[in-house]
């Protein structure tokens, strides 16, 4: 595989993972560390690929809304 596809694998994993966590806790609750801890993500991934729980959860926000549009319009 190459690294560019393990790069967006990864991206993708912490996004999804990132979806329940938000979903479930909201943005106040949901904790990055708990995020790692739970679906087995390093910290040092997450932080190469987001800058913090406002850029992740922003990139989240986009994704959802672009794939609701590609879904209904």
């Amino acid at each position: 595989m190459r690294k560019e596809e393990k790069t967006r694998l990864r991206r993708e994993k912490i996004i999804t993972a990132a979806l329940f966590e938000f979903a479930t806790k909201g943005y106040q609750g949901f904790v990055i560390n708990e995020l790692c801890k739970v679906d087995g993500i390093s910290k040092g991934v997450l932080y190469h690929n987001f800058s913090g729980k406002s850029d992740l959860y922003l990139t989240w926000f986009q994704d959802m809304n672009i794939n609701y549009h590609r879904f209904w319009i």
